[in-house]
């Protein structure tokens, strides 16, 4: 038996008990069973829906298996605004195994629900987070459009005499680049030990991606591989922003400092 059907056995004996007790009206698998994916460093995730708190235990446990187990109640008559990007992940990679009359569905696909005028924001405050460090959309590079002016040039830290920190903020950027994939693909962003390995899974990414991200996170940032890998990272910058601009107001900087 692998990892996966032996955390389902294990986790199905505590969902059959979780299934007696009244106050229960929904149960999810999370994490590892619900990614399909479980080794010897990973637990059994469990979340238990109910309309007022539960009166069992909750957290981490020690099955008599020797699998560690964790058990969430989500209580559906809070608020769930204070619910990140991180945890809406994991709820949107989970599946339900036990709903009473469809009220769990109900509150996750509420509570998940990524609506438009989100989704423009968050790209919003990707694209400029990005820029504010010197990586523009080309044709948009010493130019004032869309409420801004994009004069940054990525090589700063390079005339301020600090090369390395031009190097750790090019490396910073890809990791907001990865996360603006998953704001386009109307994703949650997963915690980072998760990020770029759930990317190579999104619907859309630009051309080449897993090779080009691949190589500017594996290859060592220096004065040889500058211009290679900025001219790649550029590139995916244009095909991505290119993509998503019909999607953006015109007045970007407005829209984004009127929040």
């Amino acid at each position: 038996m692998n990892m996966i059907e032996a955390y389902k056995k294990t986790a199905n004996k505590y969902i059959e008990k979780l299934q007696l007790n009244p106050d229960v009206v929904g149960i999810m698998h999370l994490g590892g069973i619900a990614r399909n994916y479980a080794d010897e460093h990973s637990d059994i995730d469990i979340a238990v829906f109910s309309k007022k708190p539960l009166n069992i235990k909750l957290g981490e446990q020690l099955t008599e298996e020797g699998y560690d187990l964790e058990i969430f109640n989500v209580v559906m008559e809070e608020s769930p605004e204070h619910w990140g990007s991180i945890q809406k992940e994991a709820y949107q990679e989970g599946f339900i195994v036990y709903d009473v009359e469809g009220q769990t569905k109900m509150f996750i696909d509420k509570v998940l629900e990524y609506n438009e005028i989100f989704r423009q924001k968050e790209i919003l405050r990707l694209v400029f987070k990005i820029a504010w460090h010197g990586w523009i959309y080309s044709p948009f590079r010493n130019q004032n459009r869309q409420g801004y002016n994009w004069i940054l040039p990525e090589d700063l830290w390079f005339q301020r005499g600090k090369i390395y920190n031009a190097y750790y903020i090019a490396q910073v950027c890809i990791f907001d680049f990865i996360e603006l994939l998953f704001v386009i693909n109307r994703k949650w962003t997963p915690d980072y030990k998760w990020r770029l390995i759930k990317s190579l899974q999104l619907d859309y990414v630009p051309k080449d991606y897993e090779k080009n991200v691949n190589f500017l996170i594996q290859e060592a940032w220096n004065e040889n591989t500058w211009s290679l890998k900025r001219d790649v990272f550029q590139k995916m910058i244009d095909e991505v922003i290119e993509k998503v601009i019909p999607d953006l107001p015109e007045d970007w900087y407005g829209a984004l400092s009127h929040d």
